[in-house]
């Protein structure tokens, strides 16, 4: 009777609420996890190049992802050393004159 529509509905759809937010949560996990070995293998501007264009596919985790992979690529072009041109779009190395 009554107690089955709970089961059923109620909690049957709140247990796959949780589910769904814990699928999201490892999803997130793993996109954060990839990204970081991605910055890691940076190591000039062309391999800083190759990994802006393809970070853009982690968009669809969300924005705070994005935060992240900016804050970790920029400290590492930091580090690198490397230079932004706005002409091209693209990293460069830096000139060493």
């Amino acid at each position: 009777g009554e107690n089955d529509f709970l089961a059923k509905n109620v909690i049957a759809r709140f247990n796959a609420s949780v589910n769904a937010k814990l699928t999201q949560q490892a999803e997130f996990n793993k996109a954060k996890q990839e990204i970081s070995e991605g910055v890691e293998q940076i190591t000039d501007a062309q391999s800083a190049n190759v990994f802006i264009k393809g970070v853009k596919d982690y968009a669809k985790h969300g924005n705070s992802i994005i935060i992240f992979a900016r804050n970790l690529f920029s400290q590492k072009v930091k580090a690198l050393g490397l230079v932004y041109n706005n002409e091209t779009k693209e990293y460069e190395n830096a000139k060493n004159d």
